[in-house]
């Protein structure tokens, strides 16, 4: 599917998406299931909590799962020009939902 997609006019960037726990250990552990065994120079979490119930801020999402993702790989925070985004964001109507892939706007594609 990347192959096609980067071949679509109009489509400038996109991301894998899928479904995670409102557990944030248990979402820092899918996050980095899904990161594989991928390599980045560096990285950067980006949280949305549109779900206000949820008892952690954004930024307190972003330090806790970038936290144990510099932990477990190894890899450079950057907040400025990041190699790769991760984009975990909560809902009312849903759990979380987390994203990995390259930095700016992008469109959240099923895995």
């Amino acid at each position: 599917m990347r192959d096609r997609l980067t071949r679509v006019f109009g489509i400038g960037n996109f991301a894998q998406a899928g479904r995670g726990p409102l557990d944030l250990d248990a979402l820092a552990t899918q996050i980095l299931q899904d990161l594989g065994d991928r390599d980045t120079p560096s990285f950067r979490v980006s949280a949305r909590r549109a779900d206000k119930r949820y008892p952690l801020t954004s930024p307190q999402i972003e330090r806790e799962l970038a936290g144990g993702i510099k932990l477990a790989r190894g890899w450079t925070v950057n907040l400025d020009e990041p190699a790769l985004t991760s984009t975990p964001s909560s809902s009312p109507a849903k759990s979380s939902t987390r994203s990995a892939g390259s930095a700016g706007p992008a469109a959240c594609l099923p895995a």
